[in-house]
């Protein structure tokens, strides 16, 4: 939580180029030199230091190294008591502009020495929570309640931090977004919230890309969501999560050179995020620039980045089966997957329904699979695969049962997501 403030602090200066949190912590038990590190960041300089926490003191040592040289620009130790250290992260955020001889305006000034909270423990736990977010790989992840209950502890020692009441709203429009949950209620909740957030610190870049998203995640309003992260970007103009949820926005407004550019930028800023990498390799692929496409790269960078994460195998068997319209190599890379990970959960259901091995599938789903299935692009029936099963094997009048069953389930729900575009596409399908 410590880097991750410093390096919000000098996103909010303009003269300076940073890298972000995801892309450093990388680093942070690596025993790479200093210099190779720098080369992989496209960087000329690196902060470093260390923290010591004893009771109610805190020791933490700070020093801005010129990464080819190895010279230490700048260093400092700090023996303070625990609440004085978002006063030390502010102080290295301005010593660190002053030696790099960046323009300091008081704005930028006035913007670092803002406060998220004066409580170290509202503080420690809108980070876990923020933390639990943006891993997908921490248990907790796909468990917005848990976080909800973070962000809630944390209002309850400071009901005045703005930035948690936005991080809030961005939980609930994330549960629209991905199909979690498409109430009412829910939009409502990121509704209240953000209105909160915006009544503390209208400027402020988390708040502002928090309302931008939630007309982009709760209501599709492209040209809002654009307005406000265009907002967010005057407070942190190297923000790289702002810069790319921008591109994302003039994507759905079909802006590509737009996308493309913020895309660039953003892996620029934040090179090691795989997420990045795989929202610019996919719009290459939908706008077929296919000279852009190095799948050697994005795959080898993807290994290199997360070699734990079973998901990249997935991705790569999907890649392989849509372009070269067979499963044999797609399976070859699955097998590989589940040898390293066999816990992991692999869709086979693509490949399996393209080969005609539907064996096993009908039990399956009519045993373990519930009534409807919620995702990012469908609200499924399970009568719906069932219908598809029975029409490929020749079976018509069962596919007509479970089709005309699958329709009478949606219609059903209808009143609950009349609006979700989900909901008709799936009544197309039955």
């Amino acid at each position: 939580g410590f880097t991750e403030t410093i390096i919000a602090n000098l996103a909010k200066i303009k003269d300076l180029t940073v890298i972000s949190r995801t892309s450093v912590m990388k680093y942070k038990n690596s025993n790479m030199n200093l210099k190779d590190i720098a080369i992989e960041l496209g960087v000329a300089n690196i902060l470093e230091g260390s923290i010591q926490l004893t009771e109610n003191k805190i020791r933490i040592t700070a020093q801005l190294i010129e990464a080819e040289t190895d010279k230490h620009l700048w260093a400092e130790t700090y023996d303070r008591d625990i609440n004085d250290i978002f006063d030390i992260q502010t102080d290295i955020s301005k010593q660190i502009s002053q030696t790099l001889h960046a323009k300091l305006t008081n704005s930028e000034k006035n913007k670092i020495e803002d406060k998220i909270t004066n409580n170290t423990q509202a503080y420690d736990l809108y980070l876990k929570a923020s933390e639990i977010r943006r891993n997908p790989a921490h248990p907790q992840n796909r468990n917005p309640d848990f976080i909800i209950n973070l962000y809630q502890q944390a209002l309850i020692l400071d009901s005045n931090m703005a930035e948690v009441y936005a991080a809030l709203s961005s939980t609930y429009s994330e549960m629209v977004h991905y199909g979690f949950d498409r109430s009412e209620k829910t939009i409502q909740l990121a509704k209240q919230n953000i209105e909160k957030a915006l009544r503390l610190k209208p400027n402020n870049a988390e708040v502002r890309y928090s309302y931008g998203y939630y007309y982009y995640a709760c209501y599709r309003d492209y040209f809002s969501a654009l307005e406000n992260y265009e907002k967010a970007l005057e407070d942190a103009p190297g923000h790289a999560d702002i810069i790319a949820l921008t591109a994302y926005a003039h994507r759905r407004m079909g802006h590509k050179k737009e996308t493309i550019e913020g895309l660039k930028k953003a892996a620029i800023l934040d090179p090691n995020n795989v997420n990045t990498h795989h929202e610019l390799f996919k719009t290459y692929e939908g706008h077929r620039m296919y000279n852009k496409l190095d799948y050697k790269y994005y795959f080898d960078k993807g290994f290199q980045l997360l070699p734990d994460a079973a998901f990249i195998y997935q991705n790569l068997a999907n890649h392989f089966f849509y372009f070269e319209g067979n499963t044999k190599n797609a399976r070859k890379i699955i097998n590989k997957g589940q040898q390293l990970f066999p816990k992991h959960d692999y869709s086979m259901f693509d490949f399996d329904f393209y080969d005609k091995k539907y064996e096993g599938y009908e039990e399956d789903i009519k045993n373990n699979f519930p009534e409807i299935l919620y995702g990012t692009f469908w609200i499924r029936p399970k009568t719906n695969p069932l219908a598809w099963i029975n029409a490929v094997k020749g079976n018509e009048k069962s596919a007509k049962k479970y089709a005309q069953q699958s329709i009478t389930t949606l219609e059903e729900i209808e009143k609950e997501f009349y609006n979700d575009p989900r909901f008709y596409s799936e009544i197309a399908y039955a």
